[in-house]
């Protein structure tokens, strides 16, 4: 049984990379290398802030670098049902928040130039019965008035084939901001991989850097 990620079959990982001394002090330090980690990481450094990222594990090595590189906006929690729990003015900021990680994430790649096979094609919804794909129309419409969101479009039945193929389906709902990263892996590597000048630090315009190190414990000294 394979126990290793599909990702790094045609992005192997170093096998021996080299770990710089750990710095008696840093501005900042980070438990956890993956996508959260390493994106606070990098911000902080190129607001000019010495950064340690500590990861017991290979860089991106948890959920990281084993997911399937889908893009896009949206919660967990529905957002219709995030707008009933927190109200209209707090999930209206929530929503913003999730459309504008999808652009940070793609700023990133281009800044960084990282060659994670991005592909922003869009991606479908497809309805299982009729009910679900009125369903889908009213939702079309609440994320336009309520959210100012005009990124989804309704594909009636007769219609679906365009899109996949088939007319089996009673319609489906086109979101044209989907995308997806084809090789995850190599963004969750990005601080070890070229271009970035050291084998385990990521490279700021300012010149300023940041490096892992591997994570063995924890001491509370109480200052």
């Amino acid at each position: 049984m394979k126990t290793t990620s599909f990702w790094t079959d045609d992005f192997p990982r170093p096998a021996d990379l080299p770990i710089s001394p750990l710095p008696e002090r840093v501005d900042v330090a980070i438990v956890g290398g993956g996508y959260t980690g390493l994106s606070a990481a990098r911000t902080l450094a190129k607001g000019g802030a010495s950064v340690a990222v500590l990861e017991q594990r290979p860089i991106g090595g948890g959920a990281s670098s084993v997911n399937g590189g889908q893009v896009g906006p949206g919660l967990k929690l529905n957002i219709q049902s995030a707008f009933k729990k927190y109200g209209p003015e707090m999930g209206r900021e929530l929503w913003r928040a999730s459309v504008a990680a999808v652009r940070h994430l793609e700023q990133t790649l281009v800044e960084e130039n990282i060659d994670c096979d991005y592909t922003h094609a869009g991606g479908i919804a497809l309805a299982y019965r009729p009910s679900h794909y009125r369903h889908m129309a009213e939702e079309v419409e609440w994320m336009a008035r309520e959210l100012d969101f005009h990124e989804l479009e309704i594909v009636p039945p007769e219609r679906l084939s365009e899109e996949i193929g088939s007319d089996v389906f009673p319609g489906g709902l086109v979101e044209r901001m989907a995308a997806g990263c084809t090789r995850p892996n190599t963004f969750t590597a990005w601080p070890v991989q070229p271009p970035a000048p050291g084998p385990n630090c990521a490279s700021t315009p300012k010149s300023r850097r940041f490096a892992a190190w591997p994570r063995r414990g924890f001491s509370n000294n109480h200052q």
